[in-house]
């Protein structure tokens, strides 16, 4: 099975990055999130409202256990950039 280490899934773009994969896809999905408290609501209404989720497909960590990825996505920003 295909694996895919998806960053900043709890985001704005991430949740509907892993949205697009859940429902496209067959891969095997690994969240790497800051820390679970970031699981959020848009996050949770995904894995609820598809049965995909739960074959599985996803999962959450706040670490990489293995190194052994088909892709990485990279959705992980900062939106709050000071000044310089």
């Amino acid at each position: 099975m295909t694996k895919l280490l998806l960053t900043g899934a709890t985001g704005f773009l991430g949740h509907h990055v892993l949205d697009h994969f859940l429902n496209e896809t067959d891969y095997e999905i690994v969240c790497l999130v800051r820390n679970i408290v970031d699981f959020n609501p848009r996050m949770q209404w995904i894995i609820d409202n598809n049965p995909n989720a739960y074959n599985n497909r996803v999962r959450l960590t706040t670490e990489p256990t293995d190194r052994d990825f088909d892709y990485i996505i990279h959705c992980a920003a900062n939106a709050s950039v000071g000044d310089t």
